[in-house]
């Protein structure tokens, strides 16, 4: 019976020695990093079988053992573990530094694009006294600034509207720009309108479409493009009224005569070069002299800007209109036939004889004289044209005014 007894024993000891390892590293990985707390229930739970191997104490060291080192395979295990979440935890910190510092970067370097584009469209604008000759690079920069596909950008002096730049035209925006009236930027969504003032006064306006800023960021840019380019629009705009004035009559509005001779030398030139035709015409207002003893010089004034805006609104863009003298003007009308250049001188004479003309409380009606001479028919060079077309103007007057004649 004791025999029996003491081969059960080892028999239980030997299944320990087996089970114990399997039930540390299940314990252990039920426990997970709380090895302290697994070993100590292991103790607890294996108790009784390590009582019955007291009496066999190779099997206790190997059940010990085992366990042990198990234990420590398992501790090495997480440890690794450990290590390699550590490990990835480390790189994915370093990858989101480095995303960061990357975003910091690219809104730093889109920033120094941005304040490189406003730069050079100050720097352009200031090197320049004429719109036309910088309007594609203030645009494409404009644009870069903005981040805009489409910019376009409106000049107003007085009642006029010029374009600067851009692939709209003023007809296509006229009605949006109404708007200006209420506020100076007007946001649709898909395009936007921002307007400049200079005293109350809108001194020019952008047009806006294809853009991913909101409404809050593009009106900023907006304003502070305006604010930095205002001085030197200024500057550009008032050298080109300076400059209009220099070559345009202040009363009436069309060329002065130093213009007109440059001009019509310039004209006669070209139609010499590629064999045109050119005609001039010299016009004199009928008893002008009568008009200002009557009514008075303003009222001679009125009548000159009158027949002015006549002319201008009855001739082509090539011609060419300019005060002559005192109460004559002239007309440049490149490859202009003879029947034609008479067909149009009748048409502007039965025009001003018809109108009626405002002096004071009074209405009166003018009628004009003109004579014609032709290039190269008449004339071959420009003295010869002015003398020859004067002389056409004097046989109108002397025939009874009020009528064209040709030389």
């Amino acid at each position: 019976m004791e025999g029996i007894r003491s081969d059960m024993n080892e028999t239980i000891a030997l299944i320990m020695a087996c089970i114990a390892p399997l039930g540390a590293w299940f314990i252990s990985s039920f426990f997970k990093k709380r090895k302290t707390l697994a070993l100590i229930v292991f103790l607890i739970l294996s108790t009784p079988a390590l009582w019955i191997s007291l009496n066999y104490p190779l099997i206790l060291l190997t059940v010990l053992g085992l366990t042990i080192t198990l234990f420590l395979i398992v501790d090495q295990q997480e440890l690794i573990k450990s290590n390699t979440l550590k490990e990835e935890e480390e790189k994915k910190e370093i990858l989101s530094s480095f995303n960061k510092e990357k975003d910091v970067f690219d809104r730093i370097a889109a920033t120094e694009r941005e304040f490189a584009s406003l730069y050079m469209v100050i720097k352009i604008l200031s090197e320049t006294f004429d719109f036309k000759n910088v309007s594609s690079l203030v645009k494409d920069k404009i644009s870069g600034y903005l981040g805009s596909k489409s910019v376009s950008m409106f000049l107003i002096d007085g009642q006029e509207i010029e374009k600067f730049f851009g692939e709209v035209d003023i007809s296509q925006i006229i009605n949006k720009a109404a708007m200006f009236e209420r506020e100076d930027f007007i946001f649709l969504g898909q395009e936007a309108l921002y307007a400049f003032r200079e005293n109350g006064f809108i001194l020019f306006f952008f047009h806006i479409s294809g853009f991913d800023l909101n409404k809050e960021i593009l009106k900023e840019k907006l304003e502070n493009l305006s604010l930095e380019i205002f001085p030197a629009i200024k500057r550009i705009s008032l050298f080109k009224k300076i400059d209009k004035l220099s070559v345009v009559d202040g009363l009436t509005g069309v060329y002065r005569r130093g213009v007109f001779d440059e001009k019509l030398a310039e004209e006669i030139s070209r139609s010499k070069t590629f064999k045109t035709r050119l005609a001039l015409m010299i016009l004199d207002i009928d008893h002008f002299k009568r008009i200002n003893d009557t009514y008075g010089h303003q009222a001679g004034d009125q009548v000159l800007k009158k027949i002015a805006k006549v002319l201008k609104d009855s001739v082509y863009e090539t011609d060419f209109i300019a005060r002559y003298g005192g109460e004559e003007f002239a007309v440049i009308m490149p490859r202009a036939q003879k029947e034609g250049t008479l067909r149009k001188a009748e048409h502007i004479r039965k025009l001003i004889e018809n109108e009626v003309f405002d002096v004071g409380v009074e209405k009166i009606r003018i009628t004009i004289s003109a004579g014609i001479a032709h290039y190269p028919d008449n004339a071959t060079t420009l003295k010869d044209l002015i003398s020859n077309a004067d002389s056409a103007l004097y046989k109108a007057k002397e025939s009874g005014r009020n009528r064209i004649c040709q030389y």
